[in-house]
């Protein structure tokens, strides 16, 4: 019987952390779902980390016709678009205290962008326990140009 019981307030302490010092993260992306080339589009990255606090990273590869991303919002991180390598990235070395924030820019449409589908994608970062944990975003599609017959 004292098994039993010891078991259960095991039981009930595990569901207490688990409630306290959630570490479920997620991000998802937040943009228009059609686009012409030539627009200007705002992107938006909210990002769910519950008590997760310390370092953290968003990085993004833009697809092809995307460019000049400039930032409207990085929570107080650094924020960097690489023309280069036609990538985003935040950087915060404390992340925000909020369980949940948003990250918003401004990415220029080209006028050279090819018509379809493409994906908003990217990957973010976190220190939970001393480890380094990913989060892939689950892709975004965006229509540019007319709808595919």
């Amino acid at each position: 019987m004292i098994k039993y019981i010891i078991i259960l307030m095991n039981m009930l302490a595990l569901i207490l952390v688990h409630l306290f010092f959630d570490g479920d993260v997620s991000v998802k992306i937040n943009a228009p779902e059609k686009v012409k080339p030539g627009e200007e589009i705002t992107v938006n990255i909210i990002v769910t980390k519950g008590s997760i606090a310390g370092v953290g990273h968003f990085k993004e590869e833009l697809p092809s016709g995307f460019a000049e991303a400039n930032i409207i919002d990085a929570k107080g991180g650094e924020f960097k678009y690489l023309p280069q390598d036609n990538v985003v990235k935040c950087t915060w070395i404390s992340l925000p205290a909020e369980g949940e924030f948003t990250i918003s820019y401004k990415l220029k449409v080209s006028d050279a962008a090819p018509n379809g589908k493409v994906a908003l994608g990217g990957k973010f970062s976190y220190v939970l326990d001393n480890q380094k944990q990913t989060f892939d975003l689950p892709p975004f599609t965006i229509q540019v140009g007319a709808d595919e017959a």
